[in-house]
């Protein structure tokens, strides 16, 4: 899966090409955005285009984050489609995440506004 970046200050921003996350493409998905998290202090991963989840995508992102925490980095989730809340939801990922409705809440979270 492609991802592509753009650096907003000091915050890496993250956006996945594709609609969706799935057993299909999680690999890929997980080589591309564990480096990022790994070498980026705070990364968002914008959720927008994902239409589509299953529980190989929410895996890639659990090593996601465990890797970012490894780092002492913060990996913040933003702008997930109904269908990809609900299975956060589902797998009560809030918990274990920081989630946000939008990239502008996302990036004051980060930036301490």
């Amino acid at each position: 899966m492609e991802l592509t970046t753009q650096d907003i200050g000091d915050i890496t921003v993250v956006l996945p090409v594709g609609p969706h996350l799935d057993a299909g493409n999680y690999r890929d998905f997980k080589d591309a955005l564990l480096p990022l998290v790994r070498d980026n202090a705070k990364v968002i991963l914008d959720l927008q285009n994902i239409q589509f989840m299953d529980s190989s995508g929410i895996g890639a992102i659990l090593s996601s984050l465990r890797g970012s925490q490894e780092c002492n980095n913060e990996l913040r989730l933003c702008n997930a489609a109904k269908p990809v809340q609900v299975i956060f939801q589902l797998v009560r990922l809030e918990q274990i995440a920081s989630i946000d409705e939008t990239r502008e809440a996302a990036l004051a979270a980060l930036s301490g506004a």
